[in-house]
């Protein structure tokens, strides 16, 4: 069914989303669907396996609407087949409301990479400017910007800056850089007594993330970690 109506799905939801999107990308968001969940319904749905235990998974968790004999007890035929109608119906809402929520991330992504990929780069290409927050980034900086050590961009609150690290692979703990191993844990003035950063705010004990109040803060922070290389 996807691999004949999918297509024609993703266009009608991007259009009635009132987004604009070329035809490549809805191919790609359509066989994005297919591998991160028609496939894995097909797995279960053919028998092939269980994609997760006990009863989590879209699949387990449908089939809880399934009616059952205590529920269809001493129902007349057409009173079972309603009841069996009702399930199914809202089982299609269910699913639709998952595949729905997946396409908007998948259009998320797509919007993000073309902003990401504009992004203006700092500090000799080194560091990567994000102007809005938020936005998926990772896979994208380490897949095709190998010289971005760190990226700035805003918290989500607004009222700071984030100095966050790249990981050397999308799914890693470890970084292309970390930041300065005397800054870990510090937070505020502390922070500031040691870069000389007067509205620096935190860096975290793992050296992945920091920030400061402002961007210009935020980037001598990115300047100082580059430099302590």
């Amino acid at each position: 069914m996807w691999s004949v109506f999918g297509t024609d799905y993703v266009a009608t939801f991007v259009t009635r989303s009132g987004y604009t999107l070329d035809t490549a990308t809805v191919a790609d968001i359509t066989r994005a669907i297919d591998a991160s969940l028609v496939q894995y319904l097909d797995i279960v749905d053919t028998g092939q396996g269980d994609v997760s235990p006990g009863i989590f998974g879209l699949s387990s968790l449908l089939s809880q609407l399934n009616t059952n004999w205590m529920e269809e007890n001493g129902l007349s035929a057409d009173a079972k087949a309603q009841l069996q109608e009702d399930r199914f119906r809202e089982a299609v809402a269910i699913t639709r409301t998952f595949l729905d929520r997946a396409i908007v991330k998948q259009i998320s992504q797509a919007r993000s990479r073309d902003i990401v990929r504009a992004s203006p780069r700092l500090l000799g290409g080194k560091v990567l400017h994000l102007q809005e927050g938020g936005m998926p980034w990772t896979r994208l900086v380490v897949e095709e910007m190998p010289e971005v050590l760190l990226v700035i961009y805003p918290d989500s609150d607004g009222n700071q800056y984030q100095l966050k690290t790249v990981p050397v692979t999308p799914d890693s703990f470890t970084s292309r850089l970390d930041l300065p191993k005397n800054w870990a844990g510090l937070r505020d003035q502390e922070l500031a007594a040691v870069t000389g950063v007067p509205d620096s705010v935190f860096c975290h004990m793992n050296l992945f993330i920091g920030g400061a109040r402002s961007f210009d803060g935020t980037l001598r922070l990115a300047e100082l970690a580059l430099h302590a290389q």
